[in-house]
Parts: structure tokens; sequence; C-alpha cells
């Protein structure tokens, strides 16, 4: 994003590679209890329900070249590859994806979305031979985001799943959605607080950490170059008594319309209804941290 034109402007370079801050590094979780035997040989002689979730410790999983990367629009700078690079690239004309039509950063008009596709990777796991206990449909269960944004950021946009192919998703340029998704995060909820009260109810609870550092090459004032959002997802044990039921899309959702924290996913969705600021938005990376399940 520019205001001058950017013309003498070619790219931004850093000495090391970024690193989102300590505090939004992904927990470490062990399955099961202080009770139980969790090895792996153990497990597999176990006979586990097919909705049954094995919790393995979350890692990084969307730097992978087996998650395909999909945007509603290509802007003037980098493709949607750019946003799921081992490492991050640093250049700021190549290295980061925004939805404008120059450099002076003009916005394209509408909501926009970034399509994260895991089935690939999921498949990958089976065909490799790392089954996982159950018989249930191989998902992604994420525990963190962390969107990295360039000073043109946006704060109102939701992060959505769903287990199967998104049947028209390209409808979203318009605001028009066929096919259902599951709401994990919603930023330009108006009621924030009463969906907090009732997730803590249910045993979850999301984190939002923001951080910046850097200063953009393209404004004259002082803007950050990084923005980054990290969304965390803390979960606790569910009342057994709660009442689910299944949705068009595949995945769980309870008696209130949420979806499950249990839930898999295979696709990911940044729906952004619009920028914070008069430009086009712009990423730089996205990463996700969870774990590869049975649902």
């Amino acid at each position: 994003t520019v205001i001058d034109g950017g013309s003498s402007v070619q790219s931004a370079l850093f000495n090391n590679e970024r690193q989102p801050p300590s505090s939004i590094n992904p927990p470490s979780l062990v399955p099961g209890d202080d009770n139980t035997d969790n090895t792996t040989s153990n497990l597999r002689r176990k006979r586990i329900p097919s909705n049954t979730i094995i919790q393995q410790p979350p890692k990084l999983l969307s730097r992978n070249p087996k998650v395909i990367l999909t945007t509603s629009t290509r802007g003037n700078l980098g493709p949607p590859t750019v946003l799921n690079q081992n490492p991050p690239g640093n250049d700021w004309i190549k290295d980061r994806w925004q939805a404008a039509s120059d450099m002076h950063g003009t916005a394209i008009k509408g909501s926009h979305w970034v399509l994260l596709d895991f089935s690939q990777l999921v498949d990958e796991e089976k065909d490799n031979g790392n089954d996982l206990v159950g018989d249930g449909r191989r998902g992604i269960q994420m525990t963190k985001i962390v969107l990295d944004w360039e000073t043109a950021f946006a704060t109102d946009y939701r992060i959505e799943g769903r287990m199967d192919r998104p049947l028209d998703h390209d409808s979203s340029l318009n605001g028009v959605e066929k096919d259902e998704w599951c709401v994990l995060y919603d930023g330009g909820n108006a009621s924030n607080n009463n969906k907090r009260n009732n997730e803590l109810q249910r045993g979850i609870e999301t984190q939002f950490h923001e951080s910046s550092y850097g200063q953009s090459p393209g404004v004259k004032q002082k803007l950050p170059l990084h923005i980054l959002h990290a969304i965390e997802w803390m979960t606790s044990s569910l009342d057994n008594n709660e009442q689910t039921s299944e949705g068009n899309d595949g995945s769980d959702r309870d008696s209130s319309g949420s979806c499950q924290t249990t839930t898999a996913f295979r696709y990911l969705r940044i729906y952004i209804r619009k920028p914070a600021r008069g430009w086009g938005v712009s990423l730089w990376e996205v990463d996700v941290y969870g774990t590869i399940v049975n649902r």
C-alpha cells in the first residue's frame, strides 16, 4: 500500500525472519489424563468411537505446498501462494497479497476472502500410513491462526471452516453465501461480549492478540509494516448432555447453531467484509496451527 505512487519503492528487506510474539506461541497440549497411557501403540490397541478426536500437540500446518490457497481477487502484487511461503518473504512488492488495483492501494470494491484447502495435506497423511485412531473422516482441528497484515489491515472479518468442498465460494464476492460455514471467529460481531459469555458457558474461550512492528515504506506517516492478529481457541470438556446436530456442510453444530470446538475442517476461509483503512486489504502470511484428526 502506497500513497505516493510507489515508483521509487521496489522492496523492503529485513535481516531476520519475522516470528510471532512469544505470547502467542501455540499451547502445549497432551492428550488424555494422568491415568491414561497415551503412547501410539496403546492408542491403536484401544477401541475408540469414530467420533472421538485424539488430541495431539498442535503444529504449524499451513506452510506446506499441499495446502492450496485461493483468493477472491488476484490484486496487483503477489499471488495467493505467497500467503503460505516457507519461510515468509520480506519483499514489500512480491511477497504480499492485497485486494488493490494499483500501487496507490486503491481498494477493489466489495468483500473479499482467502480460502485454505487442507484436503491434500490430510489425505497425504493417510497415504503415508499415518492413520489416526477411529474411523471418522479426516480433517484438521485448528487451535490458532496468525494473520500477518500489512498496514492495510482489517478488523471486520470472520474465520470460518467447513468439511465439504465449498459449493460456490466465488459467490462471496457479492456477499452472498450459497453454502454454510461454521463461524469460528467474528471480529465484526457487535455482540462479542454476549458471545464470549456463551462461549465460556460451553467451555470455549477465544483469545485475540494484536501486535505490530516495522515502518511501511509506502506511507509518510508512522504506520507499521506488519500488524499481527493471533486468534487462539482455548477449550475444555463440553457437557455430555449438550445436544448437537449436523450442518449442511457435514460439521457438528450445537443447539444454538454454533460450531463445536471438536469439529474438524478441511477448508478454512478468512472472509473480509471491509478494510480498516481506506486502502485495499493486504496480507503477508496466514499461519494455521492445529492437528490432523478424525471426526
